[in-house]
C-alpha cells in the first residue's frame, strides 16, 4: 500500500461523510514521520538535492511573512536546513503545519486533488448530467454527523437547487489558484472540503 493509498484507505472505508470526519482525526496515523505524512497527503515534498527553482520561490515567501507563528523558531535560518531537520520527526508533531507550508513545493487544492486520482464536478449549467453527484453530496452534507469538515451552507432556507448553486459557488472558491499551499492556514481543512463535496473519485483508481 502506498503512502496516499493509507490515506484514501480512511476515507473510502466509510464513505464521504466518514471521510471528511476520520481525515482529520487519524490523518498522521500509519505514517512514520513528517515526510511520509505529507506525501501520503498528496504534497510534493521538495528534494534537498534538487528542486532549486522552487526552494528559491518559498525561500522569498519564507522571508516576507511577517507572522513569527508561521515560521520557524531557532537559530538555523536557512529554510532547507530547517527542513532536513523537521522532515525526520514524527507524524504528529506540532511542526507538521510548518513543515506542509515550506517543505513542499507550491500547489493548488486543485493540483493536489487531481495527484490523488479525484476530479471536480461540473457546474450543472454546463454538464447536467453531473446534477445527480450533486445532489448525492447535498444529501451526504444534510445528513452528515456536526464533527464533520462541511461547507456551510443554510439548509433551513431555499431548495436543492439553491443548495446546489450554493455548493458550486463554494466549490469555485476553493478551487482558486491564489490559495496555495504556503499562504493558506487552513489549506488542509479547504481541501478536505474539496475532497469531499466538490469532487469524485476518478473510476479505476486505487489510490
Amino acid at each position: 500500500m502506498n503512502l496516499i493509498t493509507k490515506v484514501a484507505s480512511v476515507g473510502s472505508a466509510v464513505g464521504i461523510v466518514g471521510g471528511a470526519v476520520a481525515l482529520t482525526n487519524h490523518l498522521y496515523k500509519g505514517f512514520r514521520d513528517i515526510r511520509e505524512r505529507l506525501a501520503g497527503f498528496g504534497y510534493q515534498v521538495l528534494k534537498f538535492d534538487g528542486d532549486a527553482d522552487e526552494w528559491s520561490k518559498l525561500d522569498l515567501a519564507y522571508k516576507a511573512e511577517s507572522t513569527s507563528s508561521k515560521k520557524f523558531s531557532g537559530t538555523v535560518t536557512d529554510l532547507k536546513e530547517q527542513c532536513k531537520i523537521i522532515l525526520t520527526r514524527g507524524p504528529n508533531d506540532d511542526i507538521y503545519n510548518l513543515a506542509r507550508r515550506w517543505c513542499v513545493k507550491e500547489d493548488s487544492i486543485k493540483s493536489i486533488l487531481e495527484r490523488n486520482k479525484y476530479t471536480k464536478l461540473e457546474k450543472t449549467s454546463s454538464k447536467s448530467t453531473e446534477r445527480s453527484k450533486w445532489e448525492e453530496k447535498i444529501n451526504a452534507m444534510k445528513d452528515a454527523p456536526t464533527e464533520t469538515i462541511k461547507i456551510d451552507i443554510d439548509f433551513n432556507t431555499g431548495d436543492t437547487n439553491s443548495w446546489i448553486t450554493a455548493l458550486e459557488k463554494a466549490c469555485d472558491a476553493l478551487m482558486e489558484d491564489s490559495i496555495k499551499t504556503h499562504n493558506q492556514d487552513e489549506f488542509e481543512k479547504k481541501y478536505i472540503q474539496a475532497k469531499s463535496w466538490c469532487a469524485v473519485k476518478q473510476e479505476g483508481s486505487n489510490k
